[in-house]
């Protein structure tokens, strides 16, 4: 599958490597898993929501509710939660219940080197091992 335009760097043909992070963590080297969270509320840069994609939602009244548990909610609050969303959530019910708590759509580019086109390999493969 040939790079989309979108996920290389520097423009056409001029650096084919794909999408990577566009900032080193702030507070790295990460000694704890609370230094990471607090670099990371700092380089996503979302304030009190979470981020999914380029959406942010209000999880807050829905995290007693949460099948993983509210705490999971709670800690990645003020976050880009896209790559443990998208790993975790196999079916589409969990992208049906977002609506409810959707705030607004976000430009700003994340802090990711992951895309999930839906032809990408990502939702391909999902889209797969769901039917098994």
């Amino acid at each position: 599958m040939p790079l989309r335009q979108s996920d290389r760097q520097g423009g056409a043909g001029t650096n084919l490597k794909l999408t990577a992070y566009k900032k080193f963590p702030t507070n790295y080297p990460h000694r704890n898993t609370d230094l990471w969270l607090s670099g990371k509320r700092i380089d996503d840069n979302i304030g009190p929501y979470w981020r999914i994609h380029n959406k942010l939602y209000d999880l807050t009244d829905f995290a007693d509710r949460h099948p993983g548990g509210k705490m999971w909610i709670e800690v990645t609050k003020g976050t880009d939660i896209t790559e443990a969303f998208e790993s975790a959530h196999i079916s589409g019910n969990a992208e049906k219940l977002l609506k409810k708590f959707f705030v607004k759509d976000i430009s700003t580019p994340r802090n990711s080197p992951y895309t999930f086109h839906e032809d990408g390999f990502y939702k391909t493969f999902k889209r797969k091992v769901n039917l098994i």
